[in-house]
């Protein structure tokens, strides 16, 4: 039967540890999409995989032009990679379903014209496969979406759903976590979308065992309880852009007070008129400050759209770019590169990647900085952490993320393989955040008289 249509579509598949299943989940979406329009695309986001996921997602990309990875490097949750996916596509519809391939993507073909009427499909299980126990969990969560929010679904935490990209004007996703299935349906009904259901045969997971524990089910419970009492939901006031880059202009703001010593030093070490690449910019506080008070001029780039978007607002004389610090390519080349606490986010082999691609946009004899949490930081943290728990019990943050203490011996060996003279880590401002400072060297062709880069 003739379903072609002229829309443009994207399914985004999360992965984590997929290597199994990924290769037939792609396949299979090919060619659903191959049957429902011209323009398609699939787009794989693996969180930090500990299987072979990430190294067999980059060969299904390798071969088909129409396969996109986003690689996060380390596991920040289901909610993460979705936000992810659904900002990286393009598609004017999005298709979503997990990894393990528990739906034929078939699904998809037969539930496409259901958009004709609706913003936002939700599929259900028409033969569950629940224990006992898991059947009471899933019971009493639909029955809370319906009591708390009269979100009337039959199956909320479904890992397959297909929407409308325009949608997102209005529907603001902030969870990382698992209950991002429930904030999406919420928050789209609450907006006035129309939601729809479809029937869909659950396959089950081929390991035999589910991703799914009920630790993670009480989890959602939780946060559905969390954002009812909120009434704004997940979003907390230290999530947006616009809260870091005022508050850090606010003297009397704690970040202010944390942080002006950190970036004083940073950017007492940047010659004046540098052309500067920050990756992993934020909300673009440093840009603006090398711009202020150096005269720098260049670009940064963060994988986050909605600070880009900031950034590009309210910082002059500096281009921003969404892109992933692990594969982004510019056609620029930099004297200085920024990475200000970034790379504790990712594991050591991610890491190397990161450091590859900044030394690939640093002239020779330019400045790479690195910046990182120190020891004592992470010794502070947990207490921080829990006096804030404390003080604000009904508030989800959005810094309960994967980082690390990083090896400053194993940077400074991954640089100096490279060719770079660095320079002994520092405290930047207080004893909380350390950098380095290493200088691309350049080595003279004695045959030709020409400096080149060390290689």
């Amino acid at each position: 039967m003739e379903t072609s249509v002229s829309e443009s579509i994207s399914v985004v598949i999360p992965v984590y540890n997929e290597e199994a299943s990924i290769t037939e989940a792609v396949k299979d979406g090919l060619a659903v999409l191959s049957r429902l329009t011209g323009d398609g695309e699939i787009i794989i986001v693996e969180s930090g995989s500990t299987d072979n996921s990430a190294a067999v997602t980059d060969n299904l990309a390798e071969e088909n032009e129409r396969v996109k990875v986003i690689h996060q490097g380390v596991k920040k949750g289901l909610g993460s990679a979705l936000k992810e996916g659904f900002g990286a596509a393009r598609g004017e519809f999005i298709f979503y379903m997990d990894g393990d391939n528990p739906f034929r993507m078939s699904e998809f073909e037969r539930g496409f014209p259901l958009l004709q009427e609706a913003d936002l499909i939700c599929g259900y299980r028409v033969n569950r496969q629940d224990t006992f126990v898991r059947a009471v969990y899933s019971k009493v969560f639909n029955l809370m979406m319906r009591t708390l929010f009269g979100v009337k679904v039959r199956d909320v935490q479904i890992g397959f759903k297909m929407m409308r990209k325009s949608i997102f004007g209005k529907v603001q996703l902030q969870a990382d976590s698992m209950f991002i299935d429930a904030e999406l349906l919420i928050k789209a009904q609450k907006a006035g979308y129309r939601i729809a259901e479809m029937g869909v045969e659950y396959l089950g997971n081929p390991s035999g065992k589910s991703s799914v524990t009920p630790l993670d089910v009480l989890k959602i419970a939780r946060d559905l309880v969390k954002y009812k009492i909120r009434g704004s939901g997940m979003k907390t006031v230290n999530q947006t852009p616009e809260y870091h880059f005022h508050s850090y202009f606010s003297r009397r703001h704690l970040a202010h007070i944390i942080h002006k010593k950190r970036f004083d030093k940073i950017i007492s070490l940047i010659p004046e008129g540098s052309f500067v690449l920050d990756a992993g910019c934020g909300s673009g506080i440093a840009p603006l400050l090398l711009y202020s008070k150096k005269a720098c001029t260049g670009v940064g780039i963060d994988i986050r759209k909605e600070y880009i978007e900031f950034a590009l607002r309210n910082v002059p004389k500096f281009q921003f770019y969404q892109d992933d610090i692990q594969s982004f390519s510019l056609a620029q080349q930099f004297d200085v590169v920024l990475c200000l606490e970034v790379i504790e986010h990712f594991t050591p082999v991610s890491q190397a990647k990161i450091i590859d691609r900044l030394d690939a946009h640093l002239k020779a004899g330019g400045l790479l900085i690195l910046e990182s949490p120190s020891k004592f930081y992470f010794i502070i943290e947990p207490l921080w952490k829990l006096l804030r728990k404390l003080l604000h019990p009904f508030t989800v943050f959005c810094d309960e993320e994967y980082h690390r203490l990083i090896s400053w011996e194993e940077l400074t060996s991954i640089l100096e393989q490279r060719g770079y003279t660095v320079g002994r880590p520092q405290f930047a401002g207080s004893y909380l955040i350390k950098y380095i400072i290493a200088r691309k060297n350049v080595q003279i062709d004695s045959a030709k008289g020409e400096a080149r880069d060390s290689e």
